[in-house]
């Protein structure tokens, strides 16, 4: 059987002027110690950071 494939892009680079830019440059220099990585989470808190300040930033 064929299994389908998606052909779906997933390095998406937002403008430089888009806040969604500004929040990764701004969550990706911040310091995550092993303090707030150590053992095992779903998700990485900095991503977890990213997404709940660009939802702020939509009024979400």
């Amino acid at each position: 059987m064929n299994q389908l494939m998606l052909d779906i892009p997933t390095a998406y680079e937002p403008e430089e002027n888009h806040p969604a830019y500004q929040i990764n440059q701004l969550v990706e220099s911040l310091d995550f110690t092993d303090e707030y990585t150590t053992g095992r989470y779903p998700y990485h808190p900095r991503l977890l950071l990213k997404l709940g300040l660009f939802a702020y930033t939509q009024g979400i």
